[in-house]
């Protein structure tokens, strides 16, 4: 059964999830590129995305608040983006570029190499599959309904369906599953990991 699981999800998702991997991690080698080669100013670029990490370690090992914080913001995006992809337009794709930029812009820095491996990675590998998995979703939904439009003009040609309780299950389950166990590494484990280079 949990192999028939897997199968179904790696049906479902995977060609759309090595997309955007791929695209999101040539964003976060072509950012820092870019900002090295032009000599543009990093940190007004993240003041201006109100990124950062917080290498504080005060108080975090009882702020479970920051945790549901940090779980909040991102699962509600998660349920932004469903919203949004009920639009016929593929706005999914807006959304992946935009969080690769903001991973990008974090890795401009005197350490990037640090940056990547004790800042982002830790909890970025669950956030970001949390992520790319939403955005997954999302293009189905909106490949689904770019079909019903198209229906519109050519009553002849049926959209083919979607899993949707495949789809329902898993941004009730496996989405916020991954964004509270990212929250939790955010915030007690990546501090400490980064205290010492920044």
């Amino acid at each position: 059964m949990q192999i028939n699981y897997l199968r179904k999800r790696r049906a479902t998702y995977w060609p759309q999830f090595v997309h955007f991997a791929i695209m999101m991690m040539l964003i976060w080698l072509l950012v820092p590129t870019i900002f090295y080669v032009f000599h543009l100013d990093a940190q007004s670029a993240r003041d201006g995305l109100t990124l950062g990490l917080n290498v504080n370690t005060d108080g975090r090992s009882d702020n479970w608040r920051n945790v549901l914080g940090l779980f909040e913001h991102n699962y509600g995006l998660a349920w932004f983006y469903i919203g949004v992809a009920f639009l016929p337009l593929p706005c999914y794709w807006v959304f992946a570029v935009f969080n690769a930029l903001t991973v990008g812009i974090v890795l401009v820095g005197p350490r990037p190499i640090a940056t990547l491996l004790l800042g982002i990675l830790p909890h970025g590998v669950l956030e970001i599959t949390a992520q790319i998995l939403t955005l997954c979703i999302a293009a189905q939904i909106t490949k689904y309904i770019q079909q019903l439009v198209h229906n519109l003009w050519h009553p002849t040609e049926y959209p083919s369906t979607i899993p949707w309780s495949t789809l329902l299950i898993d941004m009730c389950s496996i989405v916020p599953l991954l964004y509270i166990t990212s929250a939790i590494i955010e915030t007690f484990v990546t501090p400490v990991l980064m205290q010492d280079y920044f």
